[in-house]
């Protein structure tokens, strides 16, 4: 992905977490939404603080933390 699209996700990363507490399949929800408005679709989010695994063919993709939750959000065409 762009630096842009990078720094994109991340800023709806940490706005989703904040604005859902607790609820990280919300905050996905959030991240997913607004990324496909601006970047087309279909775009996946997976947001962890724990054990994750998983497994995935995907053309566009981007991992990151913030805090103790782990990030994955991808485009699968």
């Amino acid at each position: 992905m762009t630096r842009p699209k990078e720094r994109f996700a991340i800023d709806l990363t940490s706005e989703g977490i904040q604005r859902y507490v607790g609820d990280k399949m919300r905050a996905a929800k959030h991240v997913v939404e607004r990324f496909e408005e601006r970047h087309g679709t279909p775009y996946h989010c997976a947001l962890s603080d724990g054990e994750l695994g998983f497994s995935v063919h995907h053309k566009a993709a981007m991992h990151f933390k913030i805090g103790s939750t782990a990030v994955f959000l991808f485009r699968n065409l």
